[in-house]
């Protein structure tokens, strides 16, 4: 599976930098166990089928 995010596949590292640069303040990244996101993304409300959509994708991501 292939998510589309714009022109360009970014690592999560790539994204930070752009958002650092875009925002002026640093964003960094932190990998965190499958586990713990879920709870993250169950405790802000995300339905379950959209947590596993999610989770699917950012899993194929470097």
């Amino acid at each position: 599976m292939q998510a589309v995010h714009g022109p360009a596949d970014l690592t999560w590292r790539q994204v930070g930098d752009i958002l650092t640069a875009a925002t002026g303040r640093r964003i960094g990244v932190e990998r965190i166990p499958d586990d713990a996101m879920r709870a993250q993304l169950r405790q802000a409300g995300m339905p379950e089928r959209l947590l596993e959509a999610v989770m699917g994708m950012s899993n194929g991501l470097g």
